[in-house]
């Protein structure tokens, strides 16, 4: 179920709780999702934010999963809520988004034959593109997020949803 709550600053996606963040006028989780889609499996469509996946699947707790661009647009984000666009990301350029607000949890790549790598020192959160083969993506650290670029649908990136505009 992914219905949300926005109770005071908090929504939910299924079973989890996200705390929230009003930022250039526009509610945000201020948490990577950490929800598995029913049906979903660890390497097809979402993977852990590490190497190793016994040490992925504890760190999901703080960095959330990975999601390809088919994944995070297929209902992730609850009624009410969705997958920011380019323009939405760029808000949080240069914004003082507060403490704690960007949660580095690296990419996973896929390449054009299918192989996959995770890469820790690269971030991203994932948007849409109005490019049909690639996702829009806010490259941030812990310290703010700095440009935005286009990536492959396939990869895994952090995802945060956006409230609705009223």
């Amino acid at each position: 179920n992914n219905s949300s709550d926005v109770a005071g600053d908090t929504m939910t996606i299924g079973s989890e709780s996200y705390p929230t963040r009003t930022i250039g006028g526009r509610v945000w989780m201020a948490e990577n999702v950490r929800f598995l889609p029913e049906g979903a499996t660890i390497g097809n469509g979402v993977w852990y934010p590490a190497n190793n996946s016994s040490e992925g699947e504890n760190l999901v707790a703080t960095l959330g999963y990975l999601y390809n661009y088919a994944t995070a647009t297929n209902g992730i984000c609850p009624e009410g809520w969705h997958v920011p666009t380019a323009d939405e990301l760029s808000l949080l350029i240069g914004a003082d988004c507060g403490e704690d607000f960007f949660t580095p949890a690296g990419m996973y790549t896929v390449s054009s034959i299918g192989e996959g790598t995770y890469k820790s020192e690269k971030n991203y959160l994932l948007g849409i593109s109005e490019t049909a083969d690639k996702s829009a993506a806010l490259l941030y650290s812990e310290s703010g997020a700095t440009s935005i670029t286009d990536l492959s649908t396939s990869h895994g990136l952090s995802l945060r949803c956006i409230k609705d505009a009223e």
